[in-house]
């Protein structure tokens, strides 16, 4: 079921590791309008681009939250944020015209894995609240912990 014109409830919920795990992660109705909010939010960014995105990381249940190491308060818990990738560019290069661009997020990050694998983590304000436009660089260390650092 498609929410907005290039994003699904499917991608949205989809985890291999909540798959591999036996986790429901299915988006509860009380969290439908921050998915909805989030969708038309990477909407715009899929405009910034004009090219299609890949969704890695969106909505994350509590359960799978905790076992992918993900932050006790993070946005993911409640389809405010989602890690992505844009075909064809280079994470930075996404950074940096997420960056340098108009919209108005409330986080946006840069981060890596001890991998090496590096990604982009986008989330938006809570409904009624200000976006903040924290801009960070983040790096998960082998241990799982994440270093954070903010880049004005």
């Amino acid at each position: 079921m498609n929410i907005t014109k290039h994003f699904t409830l499917a991608e949205a919920e989809h985890s291999d590791t909540a798959k591999k795990n036996g986790i429901d992660n299915t988006i509860p109705e009380h969290l439908k309008p921050n998915l909805i909010r989030m969708c038309n939010f990477m909407e715009e960014v899929r405009s910034l681009f004009n090219l299609p995105i890949k969704i890695t990381s969106f909505y994350r249940c509590e359960e799978l939250n905790k076992l992918v190491g993900g932050s006790p308060n993070s946005a993911h818990k409640d389809c405010r944020a989602c890690d992505f990738s844009v075909h064809g560019k280079f994470p930075h290069t996404i950074f940096d015209a997420l960056r340098d661009s108009d919209l108005q997020f409330d986080q946006l990050i840069l981060e890596s894995s001890s991998s090496g694998s590096i990604w982009i983590h986008l989330a938006i304000a809570r409904e009624g609240e200000k976006p903040r436009r924290n801009i960070m660089y983040g790096s998960k260390t082998k241990d799982g912990s994440i270093f954070r650092v903010a880049n004005g």
